[in-house]
């Protein structure tokens, strides 16, 4: 426990360092790579606390996963600080399995993908212990297990490829001075994307139009694209000054990509995916770091923020319009989903260990 606390130390010094910084200036899908949401985010307000027992450590990439099931449950899942994985049922109110001793030590990711292909909804957990861990929705079972071979204890990052054309599924993982590493699910080691980088957050693109999977990463100074095939480098995208960056998602509109990233200055970033080249800069004007994203719909993202609020941008006007308040410590990660009971809501998560609910009016 004494070097995760000089960890979280550790971390709480970088992001401090940076917000005093002032600039001058998924997975394969059906054709909908990202739902839009239509109604106005504007009127979301606070609804109920689904939970206080998420974990409080220092965290860059998705501790929770809030999704609808291949069988049609509303599902949020989190790892809590007694290594448990809790699965909570939103039309039931109510936390339908625990696992207990899931992993040795903290909890850090746990994301959520769905193989449409076997009709299967994956988990993976990554830990402070080294292990990545996939379990089997149907059945809440473990199916795998990876040794991370980070020479770091962290790793900032998981995420499942579950590649629908050719079939396979994989594991991308990322680490601190590290490589993003690629696993098959039996844990044999396939290669490296990059070496030597501060990785921070990685996630994948399917370009249904081009029938090519990428991955997408958020590292110290910028974010990269990577063909998931030939592991090869596709474009940097890298936006001034340079900082932590630390989410990045790809959103269609008219068939074009666009990406778009949060950093350690409190700027959102949106940039042509193919040629990488920049469209347009957010700044929230306030010393600020903006962790994890949400795209409600073509005109409005939300972003997580360290001044421990979630954050509402109006992507066409270009500015920052609303602030949440509720959390009690940094947020990290919002999710958006169709609530049974509520529509359309957005489930927030802070280092004050809650999941925090939030409906329309």
């Amino acid at each position: 426990m004494e070097d995760l606390e000089k960890f979280d130390l550790k971390m709480q010094q970088i992001e401090n360092e940076i917000i005093l910084q002032k600039d001058t200036e998924s997975i394969y899908t059906p054709r909908k790579l990202i739902s839009k949401f239509v109604n106005d985010p504007n009127k979301l307000n606070y609804k109920e606390d689904i939970c206080s027992t998420a974990h409080k450590a220092n965290s860059l990439d998705k501790v929770f996963c809030a999704f609808k099931s291949l069988s049609g449950e509303s599902l949020v899942v989190w790892g809590t600080p007694q290594y448990s994985i809790e699965f909570y049922d939103l039309d039931k109110d109510k936390i339908i399995k625990t696992i207990f001793n899931a992993h040795n030590q903290i909890i850090f990711s746990c994301r959520h993908t769905s193989n449409f292909k076997n009709n299967i909804d994956y988990i993976i957990t990554s830990s402070y212990d080294k292990t990545i861990k996939i379990w089997d929705l149907r059945t809440f079972q473990q199916i795998s297990i990876i040794n991370s071979l980070s020479t770091d204890n962290y790793i900032y990052s998981v995420q499942i490829l579950c590649d629908q054309k050719e079939g396979g599924n994989y594991v991308i993982t990322s680490g601190q001075n590290d490589s993003i590493r690629l696993f098959d699910f039996k844990g044999s080691f396939l290669g490296n994307f990059c070496v030597n980088e501060n990785i921070y957050f990685i996630d994948t693109y399917y370009d249904s139009k081009e029938e090519i999977y990428y991955i997408i990463s958020a590292n110290s100074s910028d974010v990269r694209s990577y063909v998931f095939k030939t592991k090869d480098l596709y474009k940097k995208y890298e936006g001034s000054p340079k900082t932590w960056h630390m989410s990045a998602i790809v959103n269609e509109v008219k068939d074009k990509q666009i990406l778009i990233e949060s950093d350690g200055n409190g700027y959102i970033r949106m940039w042509d995916f193919h040629n990488g080249n920049i469209i347009k800069k957010i700044s929230s004007n306030v010393p600020l770091s903006l962790r994890g994203i949400c795209l409600w719909n073509d005109n409005y993202l939300l972003a997580a923020g360290s001044d421990y609020q979630v954050k509402l941008i109006d992507l066409d006007q270009g500015k920052f319009i609303k602030s949440f308040e509720g959390h009690t410590n940094t947020v990290c990660s919002i999710e958006k989903i169709i609530h049974p009971k509520y529509g359309e809501c957005l489930i927030s998560q802070g280092l004050d260990g809650k999941l925090k609910l939030w409906i329309l009016n």
